[in-house]
This record gives structure tokens, sequence and C-alpha cells, in this order.
């Protein structure tokens, strides 16, 4: 049985996280190490990074419910989606000294998975003539929270 703040447990909000919004693991993991960080994680953790990092995830959140905007079950959104969980995932394995390979493997399922879960989501919330903008509301901070959480040290 896998606990709750075990490692593989925040792979897996990280990889959901990630499926709903694509930038949000990697901003949570920006935000929630220390600039002083080796290699990739210091980089993303300085003042940099962590703009960068925000603008895309606050981008995310103003596009996603929009019209026009392609679907995350795509080749195009789902294949970030995949990388992007099972690298968040990797990069906080290794921060907090766990098994990375492990985490990798969790965190893109289960991106796959939040990619998924979130469609089905929005489906449940949209109705003809309705806007699915409420259910894109909740699943942002849904999305925000386990990301956050999977991050945190």
């Amino acid at each position: 049985m896998i606990r709750p703040s075990s490692p593989l447990a925040r792979s897996a909000a990280l990889g959901l996280a990630t499926g709903a919004r694509a930038s949000y693991g990697v901003a949570a993991v920006a935000w929630s190490s220390p600039p002083t960080s080796p290699g990739l994680l210091g980089k993303l953790a300085g003042d940099r990074g962590r703009k960068l990092t925000a603008g895309f995830a606050g981008l995310e959140s103003l596009t996603d419910p929009l019209p026009f905007t392609p679907s995350r079950l795509r080749p195009a959104g789902l294949v970030p989606r995949f990388v992007n969980g099972a690298g968040t995932a990797v990069l906080i394995a290794r921060r907090d000294g766990d098994d990375p390979v492990q985490a990798a493997r969790v965190g893109a399922f289960a991106a796959g998975a939040g990619a998924f879960l979130g469609v089905a989501w929005r489906r449940f919330g949209s109705r003809p003539g309705h806007h699915d903008l409420p259910h894109a509301l909740v699943e942002d901070g849904l999305a925000a929270a386990l990301a956050l959480w999977g991050a945190r040290p």
C-alpha cells in the first residue's frame, strides 16, 4: 500500500496535476525547491525559472477553457503531459533522494490518467448551450492543490 506522503504518492499527485494542466507540475516544483539546487532544478527554482513557469501556468489557466483550445487527448497535448509528469516526478525524486526511475513511471502514468479524467470531468459539466467554465475552474483548483502537495519537500 502506498502511504499518502510517500514519494510515489507525491509523484502520482504531480502527474495527475500535469495531466490536467501541463505546466502546473513544473511550476510547483520550481516554487517549492531552493534556488541553490543543483542542475536543472536550480535553474527552475531561480528567479527567472519561477517567473517563466508561473507565467506558463497562468497562461494555460486562461486559455484552457477557450473553445478553440485543442484537446489535451491529441498527441500534441498528451505527449507533453507524459513528459512533464515523468520529468517533474524525477526532479522531486532526485531532490529528495528517492528512486527517479520509479517516480518517472508513476508520474507519466498519472499524467495520462489526469488528462483523461480531466476531459471526463469537463464533459460531465458541459451541456448544450452551457459553458464548462465552472468545471474548468474546479479542475484548475484541484490541479494546483495536487501539484503543490506533490512538489512539497
